[in-house]
């Protein structure tokens, strides 16, 4: 399998290995689910870093009524992630199974 480096670096090469190896693939198809997959790990990042903060946050309140808002903002952003995570798993899964038919040039 190549790699996914070479793969972006060399988009044309790769292309008319598949038009020779007369192979079914949208290499387009493949670089654009590449590009969604880093922006969405780098948001899960960046929910799992405010999640964090809000779990310190959380540890520093006295009051009841901060914590229940401060607990809501926690439910919140875990369900973001989960939500994230859902559809970053199925993206990864459709990238593999794209990347399994790359032709070697």
């Amino acid at each position: 399998m190549l790699d996914i480096k070479y793969i972006r670096s060399q988009a044309e090469k790769v292309k008319q290995a598949i038009q020779v190896k007369n192979i079914d693939l949208d290499l387009d198809k493949l670089l654009q689910l590449d590009e969604e997959l880093k922006v969405e790990k780098q948001k899960l990042q960046e929910l799992q870093r405010q999640k964090n903060e809000n779990a310190q946050k959380f540890k520093d309140i006295k009051s009841d009524e901060e914590k229940k808002n401060v607990a809501q903002i926690g439910r919140n952003i875990s369900r973001q992630i989960t939500e994230l995570q859902t559809s970053t798993n199925e993206k990864q899964n459709d990238f593999h199974s794209l990347m399994l038919q790359v032709p070697n040039i």
